[in-house]
């Protein structure tokens, strides 16, 4: 809890308290194969990771993680993929790395007090 004084338009402190939120931070392992009608682009993985860490950061704190909820954003971020799995990892360090976990397609409760944090450097990327 942090709590700091503050100063109203009539000159009376008061102390206000809150919490910030524990950042949780999310490893995300994106599984897909190609559609051999449509050309995937150079930059596809790319694209990919930024609309899904813009749609997960975009998420308030206590937002539980749904990996299948990423599945259309990736689709959607660009094309020439048939096949689309999304799995997360979480973790209190954003220093891990992503290729030694153990990735889970289930959600992942993040409470009220946490907020789930994406950064492209914690994907990583399989064409099956």
């Amino acid at each position: 809890t942090t709590t700091l004084q503050v100063t109203d338009d009539e000159g009376d402190a008061h102390s206000i308290s809150f919490l910030r939120p524990i950042e949780v931070f999310v490893y995300v392992r994106v599984e897909y194969s190609l559609y051999t009608e449509e050309s995937f682009p150079l930059d596809g993985e790319d694209l990919i990771a930024a609309a899904i860490t813009g749609k997960g950061n975009a998420d308030q704190a206590g937002v539980d993680i749904l990996p299948d909820r990423f599945i259309g954003t990736a689709f959607s971020a660009t094309q020439g993929m048939s096949t689309v799995s999304i799995s997360v990892f979480t973790s209190n360090s954003a220093i891990l790395d992503p290729n030694a976990q153990l990735y889970s397609s289930a959600s992942v409760v993040i409470d009220n007090t946490q907020t789930a944090s994406y950064d492209a450097s914690r994907m990583i990327f399989n064409r099956v």
